[in-house]
């Protein structure tokens, strides 16, 4: 009875916690259906006064968000794939393959881990300036094309499989990309969409970088659509329209995250980081 008692507290307390994370989400849908008066009176409101479904077509068309939601859905996945593909073949050859300078390439990456980005976008910036990239999707993409974490990460994923079933089908003849693609990748399936998830809500959301190499519509991404929003609004916020925006740029990660969370937890669970 007492551990049914505790169990039962247990459920209340984290419905508890739960509700409270949950209401500044809910509040946004509230605000984004809401009249602009309605939000003006002072008081908070957890269920909207009139549903004003107009809020997203005038937040919609107020920017060209359907270019931004075009910009960011594809840098996104462009960033992610690069790094996907660069992370499993560092990952495969720090951990499979014998060669010299592999501890020192590792702390290289361990270093790259701790640097962040505002110590190095200057000389990034001029990099890419040299070579005229500045507001075109290179500048967006390339940078972000390898992940220090993500060879860390699946470094770490790649050590919990048995170095004794990559050395047999090296013996029965396969090719490190062959035992890459058909033993290492399956096996690791979980540890690879962890990086991958994490990595699309950063670069989906991601702000600074973008605002610095792009300087025209045709270029910019969702966040700096909001900031643009903002701007724009002079005197006067119309916070029904900037929440209904809002909402509009969450959404995607939302339902990624309600998709892929089994996923990440398994990736947590069973591919832990190891030494």
């Amino acid at each position: 009875m007492n551990r049914q008692i505790v169990t039962i507290g247990r459920y209340v307390l984290l419905t508890g916690f739960a509700a409270a994370m949950m209401l500044p989400l809910w509040w946004m849908i509230v605000a984004s259906v809401e009249p602009m008066h309605a939000l003006l009176s002072g008081n908070l409101n957890l269920w909207p006064f009139g549903w004003q479904w107009r809020n997203f077509v005038q937040a919609w068309e107020s920017q060209p968000f359907a270019r931004y939601y075009i910009n960011s859905l594809f840098t996104t996945f462009a960033i992610v794939l690069l790094q996907l593909i660069t992370s499993t073949l560092a990952a495969y050859a720090l951990v499979f393959m014998s060669w010299r300078g592999k501890r020192v390439f590792f702390t290289i990456i361990l270093m790259a881990m701790m640097t962040p980005i505002q110590a190095i976008f200057i000389p990034d910036y001029l990099l890419l300036s040299h070579l005229g990239w500045i507001n075109t999707y290179k500048a967006l993409i390339l940078p972000f094309a390898a992940s220090a974490f993500g060879i860390f990460w699946l470094r770490q994923s790649f050590l919990a499989i048995p170095s004794a079933l990559v050395e047999a089908m090296h013996m029965d003849g396969a090719k490190s990309l062959e035992i890459l693609w058909y033993l290492v990748l399956p096996a690791a399936r979980p540890a690879l969409l962890t990086p991958a998830v994490l990595n699309t809500v950063f670069h989906y959301g991601y702000l600074f970088w973008p605002l610095l190499v792009t300087n025209s519509s045709a270029y910019r991404v969702l966040p700096l659509g909001l900031s643009y929003f903002v701007s724009q609004q002079s005197g006067f916020m119309q916070w029904n329209l900037l929440m209904a925006a809002v909402l509009m740029t969450v959404i995607p990660m939302i339902v990624l995250f309600a998709l892929a969370q089994k996923y990440l937890q398994a990736g947590v669970m069973h591919f832990g980081l190891r030494g």
